[in-house]
């Protein structure tokens, strides 16, 4: 009987929740291998991540573009780009921006993404760039000092960011015992110094940063003279002061806009205002790394900032051996200390499905994340059916993979029907030949043969419909 309503549902599936991990735990593992499908929430990434052919070429001092299908590693290699220069694994102190939502981005345009300009870009990346470089001032306050005119740091800092309202200043001189109020009214008073004095000689620093940000009469310039390239070469004057020698852009997340899903024309056409700006794609210091679906290859080679020279390429192809290790790894991230790592589903299987099950799994995954799908519901079907049992059985796996059984049938159904439509049409237009050829010639025999042929246009035609539906 199906559940009646929504929290019932609920019900039911914190049930299965909890005994799944109940069983996990009695099986080896210290957490669900495959409870985390998107890269972009995973915590143990870094445990099990499989480096593609060519990784290095995302790390270096080039801009690089990554191919990869969708599930199939785009954010998770933009995850780790992330993650080495957080840890200085690069070379040189490199200060990385992830570019990733394109919301805004096509809201400021009314939806056309045509629209999209450069301009528009390098905004949206301003706007993910400053709240970092604001949070590393804050974290090393005595920076400020470093900079030659604080008049871009301000304005950019009030053009893109909110960084100047109340609870991000206030969050920031958090332990100092001051506010931006206290700040404020020093400022006006003129009396900031006897305000430092009453502060911890540590917190100094802090306060005084966000005491010059707030200064009243400071300097202002414009930035709506500035193209996008010199917008972004300022951009690159601020990281450089704070101690940074390069800057990584990495875009991703291009195809995950409703307007762009599926669709690489409408990818490219969001990308081509940045990428068709030569002086944007060839700025000293300044590096892009895009993570886009292999569709929209074609594409953006049109344009010259893509060629090789440029932009060099990074393709993720994912061949059985590769999944494999994908499964093998993450089995091995999740076992618990203590225990001999487990590396394939066998451990927690049947002995009939020993040597089998990985294979069943990737045979039905083109991508990591159709196998954690389906690694997901090959536990989630074990302990709807028999939670009692120590181990996957036969019956567990078959439920799980049914779907992707149905889908294959139906695929090759749907071939089959094709090719006999593609005979079909060939015969119909053999048939209308013969009925001409015997109405010019009088050949009494052609009218029997094209009759003939119209019988099996037909047969062929509506034979794989019915085959379909059964």
């Amino acid at each position: 009987m199906q559940p009646s309503n929504p929290s019932q549902r609920d019900l039911l599936d914190l049930a299965v929740d909890d005994r799944l991990s109940q069983w996990l735990e009695t099986a080896g593992f210290k957490w669900n291998p495959f409870s985390e499908i998107d890269a972009k929430d995973e915590p143990h990434l870094g445990e099990y991540f499989i480096y593609p052919v060519g990784f290095g070429e995302m790390l270096g001092r080039n801009s690089a573009v990554l191919y990869a299908p969708r599930g199939g590693g785009k954010t998770a290699n933009r995850r780790m780009v992330e993650h080495f220069c957080a840890i200085g694994e690069v070379e040189g102190r490199v200060f990385s921006v992830t570019y990733d939502d394109f919301q805004g981005v096509i809201q400021r345009t009314r939806g056309s993404l045509e629209s999209v300009t450069a301009r528009t870009h390098v905004e949206a990346i301003l706007r993910n760039a400053l709240p970092l470089l604001f949070d590393h001032l804050v974290q090393n306050p005595e920076l400020v000092d470093n900079f030659e005119n604080l008049a871009y740091l301000r304005q950019f800092i009030k053009q893109f960011t909110d960084c100047l309202a109340d609870y991000r200043l206030n969050q920031s001189l958090r332990e100092t015992g001051v506010t931006k109020k206290d700040i404020v009214g020093a400022l006006a008073d003129k009396n900031l110094a006897g305000l430092l004095s009453s502060v911890v000689e540590d917190y100094r620093p802090r306060v005084r940063l966000v005491a010059v940000l707030l200064e009243q009469g400071a300097a202002e310039v414009s930035l709506d003279e500035l193209t996008p390239t010199e917008l972004l070469k300022r951009l690159f004057d601020l990281v450089k002061t704070v101690g940074f020698d390069a800057l990584f852009i990495l875009v991703d997340n291009v195809d995950g806009l409703p307007e762009t899903d599926g669709n690489p024309h409408a990818c490219a056409t969001l990308l081509s205002a940045l990428v068709g700006t030569a002086s944007l794609m060839s700025l000293p210091g300044v590096f892009f790394k895009f993570f886009l679906p292999p569709d929209t290859k074609p594409l953006l080679d049109r344009f010259r900032a893509f060629s090789i020279e440029q932009v060099r390429p990074v393709r993720v192809d994912w061949q059985d051996e590769k999944l494999h290790q994908v499964l093998q790894e993450r089995l091995k991230a999740a076992t618990q200390e203590g225990r001999p790592p487990i590396t394939s589903l066998d451990a927690v299987s049947e002995e009939r499905l020993r040597g089998k099950i990985d294979r069943e799994l990737m045979r039905y995954s083109k991508t990591p994340r159709d196998l954690m799908l389906l690694g997901k519901e090959v536990f989630r079907a074990h302990i709807r059916r028999s939670p009692e049992k120590a181990y996957i059985t036969v019956e567990d796996l078959e439920l799980a993979l049914k779907p992707e059984k149905d889908r294959e049938r139906l695929e090759q159904r749907n071939k089959v029907r094709r090719v006999l439509r593609a005979w079909a049409i060939g015969l119909a237009v053999l048939a209308v030949l013969t009925l001409l050829f015997s109405a010019l010639t009088s050949w009494s025999l052609g009218f029997i043969i094209a009759t003939v042929l119209v019988f099996c246009v037909v047969g062929l035609y509506f034979w794989p419909v019915s085959t379909a539906k059964r």
